[in-house]
């Protein structure tokens, strides 16, 4: 009996171990996406002068985005999480990018800000990451319910006379 126990506590390691890689890649993609956006978004914004602050709808997106896929492959808490970890990475990562590179400010250059300045625009824009991969997640739960409804029926159809 206890060999068993044994063989089903190794299995159930073995395999949060593997879910735990595919979650942590999915989030290392997304942290590495926003990033990406960033740097690339800074660029733009010095080369052709344009206020870089006004692409936050864009990010917004990228969260969202993170919260759809996140959900289709690491269920709904995965797609919030991975919305989170999308505005976690936004305002740390993609910050830090973002100033390195020097984007351009419409009101002149960016100022240098405070421990706890930092801290709360990182809480503010987590949470914002969090809140529209909520949204994405929903969508994508939604959008994979009508399809699951849609194949329930045929299937029931096929099984009546």
């Amino acid at each position: 009996m206890f060999s068993n126990l044994g063989e089903l506590l190794k299995r159930s390691v073995w395999r949060l171990n593997l879910n735990m890689k595919k979650h942590l890649q999915f989030y290392v993609t997304v942290i590495l996406a926003i990033a990406l956006f960033d740097l690339i978004a800074s660029l733009a914004s010095r080369m052709f002068v344009f206020d870089y602050t006004k692409l936050f709808w864009a990010s917004w997106c990228i969260y969202f985005i993170a919260g759809f896929v996140g959900c289709k492959r690491l269920g709904f808490i995965g797609g919030i999480t991975s919305g989170l970890v999308a505005g976690f990475g936004d305002a740390t990562l993609g910050w830090f990018l973002s100033t390195a590179v020097g984007l351009y400010l419409s009101n002149g250059p960016q100022q240098q800000y405070g421990i706890v300045i930092v801290g709360i625009t990182i809480v503010i824009v987590s949470t914002l990451g969090a809140f529209f991969g909520l949204l994405g997640a929903s969508l994508s739960k939604l959008l994979n319910r009508g399809r699951s409804s849609a194949a329930a029926e045929q299937a029931l159809g096929a099984d009546s006379p």
